[in-house]
């Protein structure tokens, strides 16, 4: 290109075109600014733009090649935020791909930020998509055959969108390096089959990683991630065809659930975790045992705090004793709500070991276990009074203990940390029955709360009253976990579905929506108003939030903001039942 020029380029099937940038800016006059469908290979340091409503820089269309090589592709007049009754002008993605697409390094993939006010804007579309995102955009793209949507990223510079790179429907990518910098959702978002193996993901307010499958077919939900580094939270939908498997990369948050069962957590820092292979490991502090996994001369120093902390022991240099005059450690456990001991700290084999255990007021000891260097469970002895004994293998042991609140119900989630906001409330939600967590040790507090689970919630949060007829959504079958909660709620006004026939369950239930469902399930009355600028006087959601605001069941998610369409948490959704039943 020799000189900036604004037209749309539409390159025919079958063509090959190499587009030199030379530091020069294509522009857009209505349409996509670039759409392919031949074999393009854009390469230099200028700048592709694009100006229109619900258009994008680049559309890769089917059956057709892409390889960026360098360029910067943008959307310099997007204006596009989460609230639907702005003027969304410019919402799309910069870079669409139903074809085949490789970006490298020296690649730049953004939009704008925030608009002459300083205002965040471009968080209403994804930056990066891949594959096709509904039934609509599969009529307008149809595929070739089975062939899916190909996206390959050895590189490059992705800043912003509501997701900064998002595999959707009908898709693979592979993602070997680069930076992907989010401010509104999510860093990488995967629907259907992903594998990240490297690179940098940072998310300023949600997810690094976000996998959603909805589907079995086209929504696969498969993530495996063997290296990056990771600055967010993670969020998995459960679904039985679904995972995440971690195997490599460094991250901010603990990815024990999702880590593969070869591979282990290290504790590096109190916000750095790094997923090692679990063999030959040497010192460091480990989030799940160890033992039988360490290389020659280290053991297991100390386990205290759900912690392993291995060390360097050299080896003995005289003669050998035997193995009957040998003292083995018996490491004891800092735990809380308690007190552990053991005597003597170190036995020989066959000599008995006693340990005391002390529960501090209104608990009670919940588990005791004592494995031996093998990870194999010894037999205790139960002498009263909090004290047990067992008989010293040839080899260092471990004694594990944890308590619990005297007539809890509540095992706690590793997920639910004591001193988090909303701990109190999952422990009233479990002891209620309103809910059992994800599995018996996440709850998943950062994971977006679907319409099927917040109506299930209310429902039983009012005692799971028998609906008097079942409801006639297509989509809302009777043997469904929801079935019954879904009728009760049409009853009772609090939602009437999606459309006439639909109620549409695994759908995402934003904040407005689900203080608008409290609040029409505890009859509320709006009382005041409220200062936030996100929420308009005449939305559907308004009265809600004035009536939760003045309830103190919330106070939004700033001083002058609410963020009524951003995805409502499970942890919020509890927290938010949690204050209003108990002010009743």
């Amino acid at each position: 290109m020799l000189k900036d020029t604004k037209e749309d380029i539409t390159i025919p099937a079958g063509k090959i075109i190499t587009l030199d940038l030379n530091g020069n800016k294509l522009t857009n006059v209505s349409g996509h600014t670039i759409t392919n469908n031949g074999n393009l290979t854009v390469t230099g340091n200028g700048t592709v733009d694009n100006i229109t409503d619900g258009k994008g820089a680049l559309v890769n269309k089917v059956g057709a090649i892409a390889t960026l090589n360098g360029g910067t592709f943008t959307r310099s007049q997007e204006a596009g935020t989460y609230e639907p009754d702005l003027a969304n002008g410019n919402s799309w993605y910069t870079v669409k791909n139903y074809g085949t697409m490789t970006i490298n390094a020296d690649t730049t993939v953004t939009t704008r930020l925030t608009d002459d006010n300083g205002n965040a804007v471009g968080g209403h579309s994804s930056l990066i998509a891949n594959g096709w995102q509904n039934a609509n955009d599969l009529t307008n793209n149809p595929r070739n055959g089975n062939q899916n949507a190909l996206l390959t990223v050895n590189g490059g510079t992705f800043i912003g969108g509501i997701n900064t790179v998002k595999n959707d429907d009908y898709s693979e990518l592979v993602f070997n390096n680069g930076t992907c910098t989010n401010y509104t959702q999510a860093a990488f978002q995967n629907h259907n089959i992903a594998t990240i193996n490297g690179g940098s993901f940072v998310a300023e307010s949600h997810w690094s990683i976000y996998n959603c499958p909805c589907n079995a077919n086209s929504d696969k939900g498969e993530l495996t991630i063997t290296g990056g580094s990771f600055t967010g939270n993670i969020a998995h939908v459960k679904a039985d065809y679904g995972f995440i498997k971690i195997s490599g990369g460094t991250y901010s948050v603990n990815p024990t659930a999702y880590v593969a069962d070869t591979h282990i957590v290290r504790k590096d820092g109190d916000a750095q975790f790094t997923v090692v292979a679990k063999s030959n490991l040497t010192s460091g502090v480990y989030l799940t045992d160890p033992s039988g996994a360490l290389a020659s001369n280290y053991y297991v120093s100390s386990t205290a705090n759900g912690v392993w902390t291995v060390s360097y022991s050299a080896p003995s240099s005289g003669g050998g004793s035997s193995s009957s005059s040998r003292r083995y450690d018996v490491s004891a456990p800092s735990v809380k709500h308690g007190d552990v001991t053991v005597s003597p700290k170190s036995a020989s084999k066959g000599d008995t070991v006693t340990i005391t255990v002390k529960p501090d007021s209104g608990y009670v000891l919940e588990t005791l276990t004592v494995t031996d260097k093998n990870g194999n469970e010894l037999t205790l002895k139960d002498k009263g009074d909090g004290k047990y004994t067992f008989t010293m293998p040839a080899g260092k042991v471990e004694v594990k203990a944890t308590f619990m609140e005297d007539n809890s119900v509540l095992n706690f989630f590793y997920d639910v940390p004591n001193g988090a906001y909303f701990y109190e409330a999952v422990k009233w939600a479990v002891d209620k029955g309103i809910t059992n967590g994800l599995s018996d040790t996440m709850f998943g507090p950062y994971e977006s709360c679907t319409r099927a689970q917040i109506v299930t919630f209310l429902w039983r949060a009012a005692g799971s009253p028998e609906p008097k007829t079942a409801s006639s959504f297509t989509d809302v079958s009777a043997s469904a976990y929801y079935a019954k909660a879904v009728a009760w709620a049409i009853e009772n006004g609090i939602t009437n579905g999606m459309t006439e026939t639909t109620f549409a369950p695994n759908a995402t239930c934003t904040r407005g929506q689900s203080v608008t469902f409290l609040h029409r399930a505890l009859k509320g009355t709006a009382s005041g108003s409220t200062n936030f600028t996100d929420v308009k006087s005449d939305a559907f959601y308004a009265d809600a939030i004035n009536w939760a605001v003045a309830n103190n069941v919330t106070n939004g998610t700033s001083n002058t903001t609410f963020s009524p369409n951003a995805d409502c948490t499970r942890a919020e959704i509890v927290t938010f039942l949690y204050r209003a039943y108990q002010g009743k």
